[in-house]
């Protein structure tokens, strides 16, 4: 008999640092077993639980629902691949969803931007603090590990469901998700740069997250997480959008000039620079994405037939972290 933890408790095991991932294997739902307290009690006692309450998994019919104190049964009928986290001696074992059947159940509970938030953690190289399942208020910090999936694969997991509204908004989600996010940081400044005009983003076409290191001390700040440059990459354009986290020394007709300014890489990609400052104020970073739009040849749409800076505002609210 198995049982297979799901939902939050899902994700709050993937943004733990004790978890013991062995290896993805399949696990029949015909092996399900149904839950009782006492497997949740064994559950708690095991130095990988996690500190979200009610505890989630999954069962393969509605008939094995059981209201359990602290614990939350899903149906989920078929097949799908899991962690298994724990085996006893009589072969029962104690397992986790994989990342992609987890985003595929979150989209049934978070908002699509949120559930684009969460893509970019799965396919990025950190992971937010446990008890944070709702991307809201600041972070304590984040931690950096292997990517758990990629969208590649994510999109491929959800083609393969049948159409219902978790798997449209899943789709939605997609669009916007890139790999190799390694910060919160990273992954707002994306999300800003790619969400459409209609929900106050830039609208702009995807780049690539890219992070180069000209030394070994530079990738040990980055392992460490103390590094927080990266870039922005149109490779069709030749074009990166360079952030450094701090802003440029000098007043501010200095910064102003320097925003503007399109200097060229030593590979001959023009480069348009971005600051925390940039990001934290709207007006800056609209300068930014115009130049990076002028780059591919457009120019941001001003007679847009909605209030654009209302719309704005409200997804910069919901995006930023810290702002």
């Amino acid at each position: 008999m198995s049982m297979v933890l799901s939902h939050r408790t899902a994700l709050e095991l993937y943004r733990s640092s004790m978890m013991p991932v062995s290896g993805y294997e399949k696990v029949s739902f015909l092996s399900l077993s149904v839950p009782t307290r006492n497997d949740v009690e064994c559950y708690r006692a095991l130095p990988i639980r996690t500190s979200h309450i009610p505890l989630h998994c999954v069962v393969p019919k509605p008939r094995n629902r059981r209201n359990i104190k602290n614990g939350h049964c899903h149906v989920f009928g078929g097949e799908m691949n899991a962690i298994c986290l724990h085996r006893s001696t009589d072969e029962s074992s104690l397992c986790v969803v994989s990342p992609e059947v987890l985003f595929l159940e979150m989209a049934a509970q978070l908002s699509g931007i949120e559930l684009v938030k969460l893509g970019y953690e799965l396919c990025g190289v950190y992971s937010l603090p446990m008890s944070q399942p709702n991307y809201a208020g600041i972070p304590r910090g984040y931690s950096r590990r292997k990517a758990l999936t990629s969208v590649a694969r994510l999109t491929a997991h959800v083609a393969s469901q049948s159409n219902n509204r978790s798997v449209k908004k899943a789709r939605w989600a997609l669009r916007y998700v890139l790999d190799g996010s390694a910060s919160p940081r990273e992954t707002e400044l994306s999300m800003l740069m790619v969400l459409p005009r209609k929900l106050g983003g830039y609208g702009l076409r995807k780049p690539e997250i890219r992070h180069e290191f000209a030394t070994s001390s530079e990738v040990l700040l980055f392992l460490s997480g103390k590094s927080t440059a990266f870039d922005l990459h149109w490779p069709d354009a030749g074009l990166l959008l360079r952030y450094g986290g701090q802003a440029l020394k000098g007043n501010d007709d200095d910064r102003k000039r320097n925003r503007h300014l399109i200097s060229l890489d030593a590979a001959g990609s023009r480069v348009v620079h971005v600051t925390n400052r940039d990001i934290r104020h709207a007006e800056s970073l609209d300068e930014v994405a115009d130049a990076v739009a002028r780059c591919h040849g457009r120019h941001l749409r001003n007679d847009l037939q909605y209030d654009f800076a209302a719309r704005q505002a409200e997804l910069r609210e919901r995006v930023l972290t810290g702002n």
